[in-house]
């Protein structure tokens, strides 16, 4: 998560659900004020620079916050995990009289064949779920991020096709996404939405905070003596709060 985590906070054409095509923010279909346009207006084409709208709304700030700390969460659950296996490992390797300093060729000796296997299938067992946790965070922690994506471009959204409306623009393009030559700042609406965002905040309502690993903690396979996996507490995500956009001082 160490990217900028709204380098198109909005990349805003998907998130926002905008795009007339991979370029453009657009105003949403052929609204009444867009067909009143007379043939200049109906060319106009304005800008937006996604990324300084995130920064000065302190979306992106937010939105890397709650990245951080679910991950910091996820990573703690994962240790605990491989913690849990470990201990497993070195019960089982206890109860086979396996001191640790035997060289490969005396632990052939020692040990069975039918020890060997199931040493083996404890190790195989917990690579192979530890694999699956992995995988797992990763994607409850990218699901997490496009929620929040998905809940800025909703948010913005109104504020853009106003203000689009407003100047008589019939399209919007995101200089973050497209790499213009020449743009005139005068058809740049990046600060208009900003103020209309800090001057009347849009409702952001709560994103559900991702699914912990907790769970696969009692799922962790044991040896068949009377070692049993230990109840881990789970890390608990706090909700998130209805709220309004703060103020962002300039």
């Amino acid at each position: 998560m160490k990217n900028n985590a709204l380098a198109g906070i909005l990349s805003l054409m998907v998130a926002c659900g905008m795009a007339l095509g991979p370029n453009a923010l657009a105003v949403d279909g052929p609204s009444p004020a867009a067909s009143r346009l007379d043939g200049e207006s109906a060319n106009r084409v304005g800008t937006i620079d996604t990324q300084r709208l995130a920064s000065d709304l302190g979306w992106d700030r937010e939105m890397n916050d709650n990245l951080k700390k679910m991950t910091g969460q996820m990573e703690n659950e994962f240790q605990q995990l491989g913690g849990l296996y470990d201990s497993l490992l070195q019960q089982k390797k206890k109860e086979m009289g396996i001191t640790g300093t035997e060289k490969p060729e005396e632990l052939a000796k020692k040990l069975t064949q039918d020890q060997q296997r199931e040493l083996m299938e404890l190790v195989n067992s917990a690579r192979q779920k530890l694999s699956q946790v992995q995988q797992y965070a990763n994607q409850q922690l990218e699901k997490y991020r496009n929620d929040w994506l998905n809940q800025y471009g909703s948010a913005i959204r109104p504020i853009v096709r106003r203000i689009a409306q407003e100047k008589k623009l019939a399209v919007v393009v995101n200089i973050q996404q497209v790499p213009l030559m020449f743009s005139d700042p005068a058809v740049d609406i990046t600060d208009a939405v900003v103020d209309a965002a800090k001057a009347n905040p849009p409702k952001l309502y709560p994103v559900d905070p991702p699914k912990m690993i907790s769970d696969l903690f009692n799922k962790a396979p044991t040896t068949q003596t009377s070692t049993t996996v230990p109840a881990v507490t789970p890390a608990v995500a706090p909700a998130v709060a209805p709220k309004t956009v703060p103020p962002v001082k300039r």
